[in-house]
């Protein structure tokens, strides 16, 4: 998809209030099983508004998001960090065990060139006449990031999940290669960091990321 999946005209999003479940199943996340069909990332400006759902235009939540573009046909990987201390009993039977680590990251290819992608790939400044300085030990900045997807079931219910970061920073890239009739595409992980913005209503913690979930008509 060139635009978010939500741009699409030919794509209806059902009203939020009305958001429901594939199969009249009186829960509302019931989808079954899912296949991506496709998505794409923005970037924001730091202090930018974050979104509220998942059908909301980027550009219309606020000017400040830029469009990345799209990512690879793998998608994107989710991954949860846990490192555990166990704690064993006198009969050596583990009694409690903490968590004393944690992380979320999300590891994707993006496939489209343009001055958001450079900077987040090499961490540096692009200038107006497309110049840029690599210097491999450059950090990027943490800024809100936000990856929307699309999906489908067996009954070709279509739906949308949007993924949203208020603290994300490129922690690490994957090797460039420039390979005759092949894609020039950027392996990027995102970390997510917590923040008090998406902190859980029911504990007070602060989250490293917020997903939002619609349905949406089937396409024509």
């Amino acid at each position: 998809m060139a635009n978010d999946p939500i741009d699409n005209p030919v794509i209806p999003i059902t009203p939020k209030a009305s958001v429901g479940s594939a199969g009249g199943s009186e829960d509302p996340l019931n989808w079954g099983a899912m296949a991506v069909l496709g998505g794409d990332i923005h970037v924001g400006a730091t202090g930018c508004q974050a979104p509220e759902d998942a059908t909301t235009k980027m550009s219309e939540v606020d000017p400040a998001w830029t469009h990345l573009g799209r990512y690879s046909k793998d998608g994107f990987e989710q991954n949860l960090d846990r490192s555990t201390n166990q704690h064993v009993d006198q009969w050596g039977e583990v009694a409690l065990e903490i968590v004393t680590e944690s992380g979320l990251t999300y590891k994707t290819t993006l496939i489209e060139t343009n001055k958001a992608v450079l900077e987040a790939y090499y961490a540096t400044d692009v200038d107006a006449d497309g110049t840029q300085v690599i210097v491999p030990s450059a950090t990027g900045k943490r800024a809100p990031l936000c990856f929307t997807v699309l999906l489908a079931n067996a009954d070709g219910d279509r739906f949308i999940e949007r993924y949203y970061i208020d603290k994300g920073q490129v922690s690490e890239v994957e090797s460039r290669t420039m390979q005759n009739g092949e894609v020039s595409a950027y392996g990027v992980t995102y970390r997510a960091y917590p923040s008090d913005k998406i902190a859980d209503p029911r504990t007070g913690k602060e989250g490293s990321a917020k997903i939002f979930r619609a349905t949406a008509a089937d396409a024509s």
